[in-house]
């Protein structure tokens, strides 16, 4: 599947060293050169699609979390 050009952007806006590895140890089957090649040609399988979007909806969430918290201060 393409993965949409604005989606794109923001993980890779959130992307970090150690990301390719933690996917690949949350979700059994996926490989990360799988992940990688995801980056590279913004086209993967539904299954790699699923784990990159949910590996960065959870980051996503703990940043605006921290956000919060320090807005609050």
């Amino acid at each position: 599947m393409k993965i949409p050009d604005e989606l794109m952007k923001k993980w890779q806006d959130l992307r970090s060293h150690g990301d390719g590895k933690a996917i690949v140890e949350q979700n059994q089957g996926i490989t990360e050169m799988s992940v990688s090649r995801a980056f590279t040609t913004s086209e993967c399988s539904d299954e790699v699609f699923t784990a990159i979007a949910d590996f960065y909806k959870d980051k996503e969430e703990k940043v605006n979390q921290y956000l919060q918290t320090s807005a609050a201060k």
